[in-house]
């Protein structure tokens, strides 16, 4: 059963994206990850937004994942070990470890991502674990909540798709006189 709430302030206008919310909603009360799928502009981030708030959990966490290295997106999302990479001078703890209860983690453009970075999310997805970068120790976090965004699903592992519930955000119309 869908919860009602009052979501008018969220920023997502126009009659025919209701539907689109009612859908968010109801993958936000049942724990679903979601892939959401549209041009750029088309407000992927907001609806990202409302599923949080609509999940009950504290935080929302977006990350980029254009131009952003493979090792620098593996120390972001799962943290990293003293002395695994240059400058790491410390063990530092991951989003996924910090959020995993209580935050909702946006990959953003996850399209741009690498393929070996994609297989790192499938993980978590699949079973729940993960490592640190530079560690061989197996985190896990099974309540984690991700939300995925793109413009580019071409660019997207088949099987992480399939670990998702997409939802497809159609071009905003241009009205012309």
């Amino acid at each position: 059963m869908v919860k009602k709430t009052n979501s008018d302030g969220d920023g997502i206008i126009g009659f025919q994206l209701n539907n689109l919310k009612e859908i968010v909603i109801s993958f936000s009360n049942r724990g679903n990850n979601i892939l959401l799928v549209g041009p750029r502009g088309v407000g992927k981030e907001l609806f990202a937004r409302l599923y949080k708030a609509e999940s009950g959990r504290n935080e929302f966490v977006p990350i980029n994942c254009t131009g952003i290295s493979d090792t620098n997106l593996q120390s972001e999302l799962f943290g990293h070990v003293r002395g695994s990479f240059t400058g790491a001078t410390h063990d530092r703890k991951g989003l996924i470890s910090s959020y995993k209860d209580n935050g909702v983690i946006l990959l953003d453009e996850i399209g741009d991502a690498s393929q070996s970075f994609q297989a790192m999310i499938l993980r978590v997805l699949q079973t729940g674990d993960y490592k640190k970068y530079g560690s061989d120790t197996i985190e896990i976090a099974k309540n984690i909540r991700i939300i995925a965004a793109t413009s580019k699903p071409d660019l997207i592992r088949d099987d992480l798709k399939d670990r998702f519930s997409i939802l497809y955000i159609p071009e905003l119309a241009v009205w012309r006189d």
